[in-house]
């Protein structure tokens, strides 16, 4: 019977209504809401803020912006946690410019011109073309000839590793990580790999967008990337479990939609606050 029904639902002539129902459906579930204000980010910072500092309050957070852009995440995680330690990662001359004005004076804030990747070098960035530098500049050109449709123009930049950079500035912990690169998040998480092995980053927030179907970056690929680490999606509201100890992944959560997930260290001193 239920696959009669099924059959009868699965018509040419309702799958308009179908799409529809879809787009509101993956609203729901925290997709397609680039709003930091309304899609649960700024929540997430706050919850995460005071979870840290009840956690271990005697040591200053610190957190990388990697694809810091203007550095909205950054001035965001400064409202929130006030005292701490931020180091940004922006690639793009002109983008890096401006996120330089905006911090300037702010010894909280470490400015790094360069991007991370698997690997260090120099890698050519694109953004669309004529751009002053957008947020969606990415090394993959793909991002526009198949995600953004978009005709484009490239500059040179320099790229290192995560590995590499927490090695150099000796930092021995990372809090908060938050990776938001336009599709090369793969290759942040394996240019990190040194540290995530060794349990030396707490908290991970990233991007998941249709810029994953070119690198092949599921969910289930990042459960595989980060086996001790409860991934969620940011909702409205808090955490909504998609990979967890508790939750079993499903591949109903693949939904190649804007929205963020964070991945939280099982063994993090602030991951029983944050499972609330």
């Amino acid at each position: 019977m239920i696959n009669r029904v099924l059959g009868w639902m699965a018509r040419k002539q309702l799958q308009p209504l179908w799409w529809g129902l879809y787009r509101v459906a993956i609203g729901g579930l925290g997709h397609m809401n680039a709003d930091p204000q309304f899609n649960g980010e700024d929540r997430f910072m706050r919850d995460w803020a005071r979870a840290r500092k009840a956690s271990n309050p005697g040591v200053l957070p610190l957190l990388l912006d990697v694809g810091a852009n203007e550095g909205d995440f950054t001035a965001a995680a400064l409202a929130a946690v006030g005292d701490c330690r931020i180091h940004c990662f922006e690639p793009n001359p002109k983008t890096f410019a401006r996120l330089s004005a905006r911090f300037a004076g702010d010894s909280r804030v470490t400015l790094n011109n360069i991007g991370l990747s698997d690997k260090p070098g120099t890698f050519t960035l694109y953004d669309y073309a004529g751009s002053e530098g957008s947020g969606h500049a990415s090394f993959l050109a793909e991002t526009f000839t198949d995600v953004y449709k978009s005709s484009t123009q490239a500059v040179e930049a320099r790229v290192s590793t995560l590995d590499a950079y927490l090695a150099e500035a000796g930092i021995d912990m990372v809090d908060f990580l938050k990776v938001d690169v336009e599709g090369l998040e793969k290759a942040v998480l394996a240019g990190a790999a040194g540290a995530l092995a060794q349990g030396r980053i707490d908290v991970i927030q990233m991007e998941f967008n249709a810029h994953n179907v070119l690198t092949g970056l599921s969910v289930q690929a990042i459960a595989k990337i980060l086996p001790g680490y409860d991934i969620h999606r940011i909702v409205a509201d808090g955490l909504a479990p998609v990979a967890t100890a508790s939750h079993a992944y499903n591949s109903r959560v693949e939904i190649f939609k804007y929205a963020n997930l964070a991945a939280v260290r099982i063994a993090a001193p602030v991951a029983a606050q944050l499972a609330r």
